[in-house]
């Protein structure tokens, strides 16, 4: 749910491209399965890429403070994470207001923060950034509270 009290703003909700089909991978020949996962994760990555950096001119063109929330797929380290937040001047709510290590993903040992919410920095104070442990999703729901700047 999103809630804005603002005269405009541009909000984008974004899903990267995941993973995904690396079961598919597992039927491939022995010796050839290592290789089948790699080129899968690798088109994955060129993939992300390529949407991240729609998504940055998305949000560079628009008129409005924006707010990015979305499953970006990557970590914060990433090229992907980079060049949305860069593009926007946008602030990521996790690093202002979370506490300690977080993971927003599931699986793979509950090692990885791959959902966000990035506002713009301008236009917005992060209040409060909250996850919880829900079984509806592999992903935990994030809960951001914003404050409008002056």
């Amino acid at each position: 749910i999103v809630i804005i009290i603002f005269d405009s703003v541009t909000t984008y909700f974004v899903m990267e491209q995941a993973a995904g089909a690396i079961v598919e991978a597992l039927d491939v020949a022995p010796f050839g399965i290592y290789k089948a996962i790699a080129d899968k994760v690798a088109g994955n990555y060129a993939q992300r890429a390529v949407q991240a950096e729609q998504v940055a001119e998305a949000v560079e063109q628009s008129p409005h403070p924006v707010v990015v929330c979305g499953d970006f797929n990557d970590t914060p380290v990433s090229y992907v994470y980079r060049t949305i937040r860069r593009a926007g001047n946008l602030v990521d709510s996790f690093v202002e207001k979370g506490r300690g290590v977080e993971h927003t993903f599931k699986g793979l040992y509950n090692l990885f923060r791959i959902d966000y919410i990035l506002a713009d920095k301008e236009a917005f104070e992060v209040k409060s950034y909250d996850s919880y442990d829900e079984p509806m999703s592999d992903h935990k729901p994030l809960t951001v509270r914003l404050g409008v700047l002056d």
